[in-house]
């Protein structure tokens, strides 16, 4: 099973909001090098600039990429507060009709074990193939997850 690679990255800023400040934040410039502080976004407003209606493959891939310009998936106390909004669905992939959610997930250890999954709103696992997803497990139980369409699984 294969997962997102921008579990283990650093932090780079919302699409619309570049400096990942938020509204009302501290528009201070940040030191030289330091990463980009994400407590003070809203992690949902950022979410909801990477959506769209109709999402195809690349929007897909996009919007897994910047999930961690929105959510700090690197720091996982925060990371389980600023999901609080999820799940969320975010757009419907255009080759099925299916819509497309974001998540969170966690157990075994939490909050440590959290982490962020994009995947088909409602899927079961017995018809996941069959929607062209990819089926994701907990690395905890492994108990399903979710069904992800193949650029998020």
């Amino acid at each position: 099973m294969r997962f997102p690679s921008w579990i283990f990255l650093a932090l780079t800023g919302c699409p619309d909001d570049p400096g990942g400040l938020g509204a009302g934040s501290d528009t201070s410039e940040p030191d030289s090098g330091s990463e980009t502080d994400t407590s003070t976004a809203d992690p949902c407003t950022c979410l909801a600039g990477l959506a769209s209606g109709s999402l195809d493959s690349a929007a897909i891939t996009a919007l897994v990429d910047g999930l961690p310009a929105c959510f700090a998936v690197d720091k996982k106390d925060l990371l389980a507060e600023q999901a609080a909004c999820l799940p969320q669905v975010v757009g419907t992939d255009a080759r099925n009709g299916l819509s497309i959610e974001v998540v969170y997930t966690c157990s075994d250890v939490c909050p440590d074990a959290g982490w962020l999954a994009v995947i088909y709103e409602g899927v079961a696992e017995a018809d996941c193939a069959t929607a062209g997803g990819v089926v994701l497990k907990d690395l905890g139980f492994g108990t399903y997850v979710g069904c992800a369409p193949p650029e998020a699984g």
